[in-house]
């Protein structure tokens, strides 16, 4: 018999624990943890797995002079029921970096844009 600690491990890219805020269409999360492929949040909307979702992710502590979101499109993979929350892990299909300007409004003042949103 195999522990969990036995198995070999099967993601494709290295996992970062941060608690980043998640804008969501219906509300907003935490993240648990992140890569490059995939991202981990708790929220408290349900999701289904193959469901596919479309989220940003606010990085405000990166530059002090700027808020950079990133946006990111990608499909359920996996859903983790809590007592009053759920955990969903999505898989990244596409992604799009974006630099603000402190204070400036969000709608349509991208000032960089990196890797479009697919």
């Amino acid at each position: 018999m195999h522990s969990i600690q036995d198995l070999p491990e099967r993601r494709r890219a290295q996992r970062f624990q941060a608690a980043l805020r998640v804008e969501l269409t219906e509300g907003t999360a935490v993240t648990r943890n992140l890569s490059t492929s995939g991202v981990f949040f708790e929220a408290t909307r349900t999701f289904a797995v193959g469901e596919s979702i479309c989220f940003i992710i606010e990085l405000e502590h990166i530059d002090p002079g700027h808020t950079w979101r990133l946006q990111c499109c990608g499909r359920v993979v996996r859903i983790e029921p809590y007592s009053h929350s759920v955990g969903v892990a999505v898989g990244i299909t596409g992604y799009r970096l974006e630099a603000w300007t402190k204070g400036e409004e969000w709608q349509g003042r991208r000032k960089e844009a990196h890797a479009p949103l697919r």
